[in-house]
Order: structure tokens, then C-alpha cells, then sequence
């Protein structure tokens, strides 16, 4: 688990590498850019993904694309995951 709420961090990258991390909260950062969230697409283990109030979660595609890259979120945001439909934005 990492909580990292509320200190601007502004991209995903340094996270790509946490190969065992299944819970990441990082609320109220300063992630504004939907494409970083490439960076999480090999966290396998990532079952609870915490990002609301990054400015990235304003964008449509957001719920859609990090359902598409990480299947097994069980909790997204503080809310369970289904995937309805897929799309890729980046």
C-alpha cells in the first residue's frame, strides 16, 4: 500500500516499477495528463486505485482506459469497477 495524497505529484512514471503495489492512493495530486496512466498498466496486482481530485479524472475517457489497462481493480476511486465498454485514448 502507498498513500500519497495531497503533494502535487504530477506524474505516474515514478510507479511503473512497483510491480507488488496493490493499493495506491494518491488524491488531490497534481496528475493532469490522461496518458500517464500508461505508467500503471504493468501493476498486475493493483487491486484499489485511489485518484479523485487530479485533474486527469476530469477527462471522459479516465474510468474507461484505467478499467481497460488494469482488469483486476476491484476499487476505483471509491467505487467498485465494471467495465462497460473499452476505449483507448492514448
Amino acid at each position: 500500500m502507498f498513500r500519497c495524497s495531497s503533494n502535487r505529484i504530477a506524474t505516474l512514471a515514478d510507479f511503473a516499477h512497483c510491480q507488488k503495489l496493490e493499493e495506491l492512493y494518491l488524491r488531490n495530486n497534481s496528475v493532469s495528463d490522461i496518458c500517464e496512466l500508461v505508467h500503471l498498466k504493468g501493476l498486475s496486482r493493483l487491486r484499489i486505485l485511489w485518484l479523485e481530485g487530479n485533474p486527469c479524472t476530469e477527462n471522459p475517457a479516465y474510468r474507461t482506459s484505467l478499467l481497460q489497462m488494469l482488469p483486476k481493480l476491484s476499487r476505483l476511486d471509491n467505487s467498485g469497477c465494471m467495465l462497460f465498454s473499452i476505449c483507448s485514448y492514448c
